[in-house]
């Protein structure tokens, strides 16, 4: 038997090299030039749910194909965050939480403190009322 049949976590030893990270490679995009607070303003004024979706789904490939996210002016970006999560549909919670995600992700050791005020403790009361 092979010894990563027997373990395989055994594959996750392997060295990831520096030059494939895109964190590292990718200059940090400002996202608030594009998602300003009148964008928001109008996802937060959007009737009908699913149109908020596709706008917060539009937000989260524009992260993701930038890599690298400028943390430094997230406040707006915060508030909504707080608003989705704070909705009654859970589609809309869901989107709120692959928005947080995805800015963990591309801010990293940025959006550290953002993310500890209150939206970790929406996400905690969230995950409690569900019984996840």
């Amino acid at each position: 038997m092979d010894s990563n049949q027997i373990n395989p976590s055994a594959n996750c030893n392997l060295m990831i090299n520096e030059d494939d990270d895109l964190y590292l490679i990718k200059q940090p995009v400002i996202i608030t030039t594009k998602f300003n607070h009148t964008w928001i303003e109008s996802v937060k004024k959007l009737p009908k749910w699913i149109e908020r979706k596709q706008k917060i789904e539009e937000l989260v490939s524009y992260i993701n194909q930038s890599a690298n996210v400028d943390c430094k002016d997230l406040f707006e970006i915060c508030n909504l965050i707080k608003h989705l999560l704070n909705d009654n549909i859970l589609a809309i919670n869901y989107a709120g939480m692959k928005l947080v995600n995805c800015l963990c992700a591309a801010g990293r050791k940025g959006f550290k403190q953002p993310i500890r005020s209150e939206i970790c403790q929406i996400l905690l009361s969230k995950l409690k009322d569900k019984k996840l």
